[in-house]
């Protein structure tokens, strides 16, 4: 039997936040989703029950380094920043425009789109800047998704062949 390779997702991607692209990254774009399991405990149970498993925690994460530097997309990236004309100073104050909507776009060897989203992104990550001799400076971030409400999902993942003309 021939071996189908038309679903291997490609390594290369795209990665947006509120539609903008980041630019250049370097390394792994990394997609995690960390579940911490409940397990039901009762008398007579040999182990783990059918019905008796329940997610009591789910934290979907996109993680990257970035290489293009301007004084907009870092204060896009981080949150509790202000671009004052091309100098960023701290605000310590959280906004609602420091969830972002964090997008990874890559596709399939036939050409079907993955798109993943994290739709309320929070970097908790530190600025973190190495300048090292014959290297760039790439500063890595990591997005967690964070629920908006009890009954919303913080994140989607996206395979749908895209139909043209019909």
């Amino acid at each position: 039997m021939p071996k189908d390779f038309s679903k291997i997702v490609l390594g290369n991607c795209d990665v947006t936040i509120n539609s903008q692209s980041v630019g250049i990254t370097r390394d792994n774009v990394v997609f995690t989703v960390e579940r911490t399991y409940h397990e039901i405990k009762h008398n007579g149970s040999k182990g783990k029950d059918v019905g008796g498993v329940i997610i009591d925690e789910e934290r979907a994460k996109i993680k990257f380094s970035f290489l293009e530097f301007d004084a907009d997309k870092i204060t896009q990236l981080f949150p509790a920043l202000i671009n004052n004309e091309g100098v960023i100073e701290p605000t310590f104050k959280i906004q609602d425009t420091d969830f972002k909507e964090v997008t990874i776009t890559g596709k399939q060897k036939d050409g079907t789109p993955v798109k993943i989203t994290l739709l309320k992104g929070f970097n908790s990550s530190n600025i973190e800047l190495t300048f090292a001799d014959k290297d760039e400076v790439a500063s890595p971030v990591e997005f967690e998704a964070c629920y908006q409400d009890d009954n919303s999902k913080p994140y989607k993942i996206e395979m749908k062949k895209v139909v043209v003309g019909g």
